[in-house]
């Protein structure tokens, strides 16, 4: 859709907007006039003056619902964006206007010169005075005076820059009646070689039409390059009867039945081109494949994705999903969240089929490129170069080796100095605004679901938001007392865990008024379980088994009679109840703080067992204190000790002594060589790692006690001020050579920069950042004199900025 860059914000983002769409939807026409649109929604009461919504606006649906309309200026400016797509492309296909809620239509709203010249006048006077519009009163200055910018791009490309101002060969008040007779459609493209510069018509073409509008009919001079042929604004829609006056020897072509082409021999004399078919006509024995493939080649995306979306998904073979994805990952623009729901939706494909293709060069580079426009290098570096090692050679359809050994490269560099479009601490913050704005609405959705009819929507909305902060986040919603709630769970993922703790603490004040944020399921009495399919189960129904791990840590074995029957058919949902059902007799937190073992057992074991609902109170017996509170929790921290490597040149860390952390499995994970938590965090715009630098000094000058010093003298830095907005720090640790800070970075850019003027004020020779990744880079911070960069030359390395290149499937 061509005007994708304007709607779905300012413009064709308000509750006016949907209401629009419902409403031309309901009109069942392909074409509209602008006139019946004022008519019937009272917009004609206005005079076409839209600063004050005169009168309520409104129009009865057929489904015996009445639509409102709050704000006038909303659906001129909605309509004026309409236009634009009809001028460019025709028509526009309602589905992209609102795809939830819109079946696939495409629809074109006529307008009279007069009224496109009064229509032009009334945006010119929002862009001037957006301040004396109603609407004002709903948003804020800057965000109506955002509006107003977006409203005179619109103007100007719909008025100017596209051509209503043009300066026409054929004057409209010249335009005789040429076709008295004409029947039919009566629409037609033209290039402005013929209508502005007034050549004569070189060659033309009837195609099947594009809509009830267009009569098939295209007319070039013969001489437009391909580049000019591919500007919107270089052609106009226009009635054939206005073409005819500027070259009246087409007339007796007119009738000439699609598909056919003209062209004007040395003669001047129009010669029909025998055999001609349109460029995008597919031959008629292609499979569906091959009309992808042919598709794919003119970048007809929306075409392989309309024909491939038709097919019931359980008919769709391995090798068309993967056609489907290509075009999702083709068509996505990751800038925006529709673009990014397209990349996920190309991968949910794709894993489908992991079985079958995992190693196929295809497959391996497709998961990779969704994986790298949604800014998750970690995860695309293991694709592309398992698809640089399948890649079969010279193959003029398929990206080259050296493309993929590039993206490679990007994927290394963006790993070891990650660079976010939007960080994790700018998500949460934006979140958070976005949040403040819709809740209200969202509560009073719960608080006339009555029947409990409308809790799939809810969560669903809520979902969607979410997912603008949490590539993947589980979480609850309901009614708790005086507020509402929403309860984020980290599923037992410890790291998942700092994250939630982190974006809890930013709600704002307006937001607790009517909310709980809770992280962590609650301990709540005589909970129980169901599912939709009718499984029923509470503590009352598990028999548990408790061993002792370490100090303050358990086992459980759990068995549940009921559950026997789904833990044969679904083993993993069997374990998800009952792991959740622990969750909520004990906490969340309580369950991940002492139960380090989870069991489920098929039989029941000869000891004596507890129930479920006797759980917190063993618990309490064995002297251990249930706390809800996620922040204390994390605030535990866990000493180690490790057998140091003696090699100077061995990977960083693996020559600590001791340490302690609160983060345990980001140690692990390095240690192991496992991204799995690296990977989550960087698709949510954070990332762990560590500061490193030299002990030598630090031990000659005072001993022991002088490297503790300077720590603290580091920590403080992010303990302080900004810093806790920056990054959380999780540990640190001693080696043979080297000193290491642990954290988690939610803007690693600031946290960074920080770190870096630390340094820079200390004796210290040098200093890097390295991620919990082994395979990644380094990142100086600070050189050695030797080595000693200028200024410049290393804020130019710390400040890369690494832009993605802009790459497209070849296959």
């Amino acid at each position: 859709m061509y005007i994708k860059k304007y709607w779905g914000n300012f413009i064709g983002g308000s509750d006016d907007s949907l209401n629009l769409v419902a409403f031309l939807e309901d009109q069942k026409k392909e074409e509209i006039p602008l006139s019946e649109i004022f008519a019937k929604i009272g917009l004609d009461k206005q005079n076409w003056d839209f600063r004050q919504t005169v009168e309520y606006l409104e129009f009865p649906h057929s489904n015996d619902v009445e639509m409102d309309f709050h704000f006038a200026i909303d659906v001129v400016t909605d309509l004026a964006a309409i236009l634009l797509e009809c001028s460019v492309s025709g028509s526009v296909n309602l589905q992209d206007l609102d795809e939830y809620n819109t079946p696939s239509r495409r629809i074109r709203i006529t307008a009279t010169p007069e009224e496109h010249e009064t229509m032009n006048k009334a945006l010119a006077d929002f862009v001037h005075a957006p301040l004396e519009y109603d609407l004002s009163e709903m948003m804020g200055e800057d965000e109506i005076t955002d509006m107003a910018y977006q409203v005179e791009m619109l103007r100007k490309e719909l008025y100017e820059a596209s051509g209503r101002n043009r300066n026409y060969h054929v004057k409209a008040e010249d335009v005789k009646l040429l076709l008295p007779d004409w029947e039919g459609a009566d629409g037609c493209i033209a290039t402005n070689r013929i209508t502005v510069e007034g050549r004569k018509v070189g060659y033309c073409y009837r195609e099947e039409p594009d809509g009830g509008w267009d009569s098939g009919w295209r007319f070039t001079a013969g001489d437009e390059s391909e580049a000019y042929m591919d500007a919107p604004n270089n052609a106009g829609i226009y009635k054939l009867n206005t073409i005819c006056n500027d070259d009246s020897d087409i007339i007796p072509l007119l009738h000439t039945p699609a598909p056919c082409a003209f062209e004007r021999d040395e003669n001047g004399v129009f010669r029909q081109i025998k055999d001609w078919k349109p460029e995008n006509e597919e031959e008629p024995d292609m499979d569906i494949l091959e009309r992808c493939q042919k598709w794919h080649e003119e970048s007809k995306h929306h075409n392989i994705i309309d024909a491939l979306e038709a097919i019931p998904s359980e008919e769709r073979t391995p090798e068309i999903d993967m056609e489907l994805a290509r075009a999702y990952n083709n068509l996505a623009n990751p800038s925006e969240p529709e673009g990014r729901k397209l990349l996920h939706r190309a991968l949910e494909l794709m894993k489908s089929h992991e079985e079958e293709l995992e190693d196929t060069y295809s497959w391996n580079f497709r998961m990779g490129y969704a994986y790298y426009y949604l800014d998750q290098e970690g995860s695309a570096l293991r694709y592309f170069e398992k698809a640089l090692e399948l890649h079969p050679g010279d193959a003029p359809k398929l990206n080259t080796q050296q493309d993929i050994e590039e993206l490679i490269d990007w994927c290394k560099k963006g790993i070891s100095l990650p660079q976010f479009s939007e960080c994790f601490r700018e998500r949460t913050e934006n979140w958070w605004e976005t949040f403040a704005e819709m809740e209200a609405e969202l509560r009073q959705m719960m608080d006339e679901d009555k029947e409990h009819t409308r809790g799939a929507e809810i969560v669903a909305q809520m979902q969607e938001t979410l997912n603008l902060v949490f590539d993947e986040i589980s979480f609850e919603m309901g009614v708790g007392g005086e507020k509402h709630e929403l309860i984020l769970t980290s599923e037992g993922d410890k790291v998942k865990l700092f994250e939630l703790v982190y974006f809890q603490k930013h709600a704002p004040k307006e937001v607790l008024e009517h909310w709980n944020i809770l992280v962590g399921r609650q301990p709540l009495q005589n909970i129980g379980l169901r599912t939709e399919n009718g499984w029923d189960i509470s503590g009352e129904d598990v028999q548990i088994w408790l061993e002792k791990q370490g100090e303050n840590s358990l086992a459980i074995s759990a068995y549940c009679e009921k559950l026997l029957p789904m833990l044969r058919e679904e083993e993993g949902r069997g374990w998800w109840m009952l792991t959740t059902l622990t969750d909520q007799v004990l906490g969340e937190i309580s369950h991940m703080r002492y139960i380090d073992r989870f069991d489920v057992l098929v039989k029941p074991k000869a000891e004596p067992s507890i129930l479920m609902t006797q759980l917190p109170d063993a618990l309490k017996d064995r002297g251990l204190e249930l706390s809800a509170d996620p922040a204390a929790y994390l605030e535990s921290y866990l000493g180690y000790k490790m057998e140091p490597n003696k090699d100077p040149d061995a990977d960083w860390r693996l020559d600590v002594m001791a340490g302690s952390t609160c983060c345990v499995p980001l140690i692990n994970g390095y240690l192991n060589a496992d991204n799995d938590f690296m990977d989550d965090l960087h698709a949510d715009g954070a990332v762990a790692g560590f500061f490193c630098y030299p002990l030598d000094t630090l031990r000659e000058e005072e001993g022991t006690q002088k490297i503790f010093d300077f720590r603290d003298k580091l920590e403080e830095v992010f303990t302080t001020g900004d810093g806790p907005e920056v990054l959380t720090l999780t540990g640190g640790a001693t080696g043979l050579f080297c000193g290491y800070v642990d954290f988690i970075a939610w803007d690693i850019q600031t946290a960074l920069q920080m770190a870096k003027e630390f340094f820079e004020g200390t004796d210290i020779s040098w200093a890097i950042f390295h991620t919990f990744r082994r395979e990644a880079g380094t990142v100086n911070l600070k050189t050695p004199d030797e080595e000693e960069l200028d200024d410049e030359a290393q804020t130019a390395e710390l400040d890369e900025t690494l832009t993605g290149m802009d790459y497209k499937e070849q296959l």
